[in-house]
């Protein structure tokens, strides 16, 4: 999990969101397509547990699921 979180952060300077807490637990801030996300992971065992506290109404939860699940699998 630590690998996937230091890859989390590098991607997330990229795209100039904000990652506060550490590999397993915090909070994260981003705009993409020029909308505001916001949520928060946990992270137990090797379970990954992302709340999507804003987003905009037009993107999909499973849109948003499939962008991590990528990001996850990609190596």
């Amino acid at each position: 999990m630590e690998d996937l979180y230091n890859r989390a952060l590098k991607e997330s300077q990229k795209y100039n969101a904000k990652i506060s807490g550490n590999s397993k637990a915090g909070n994260f801030e981003a705009t993409a397509l020029g909308a505001h996300f916001k949520g928060s992971y946990s992270v137990l065992d090797n379970i990954i547990r992302i709340s999507i506290d804003k987003k905009p109404f037009f993107i999909s939860s499973k849109m948003i699921e499939s962008a991590v699940n990528s990001f996850i699998k990609a190596k």
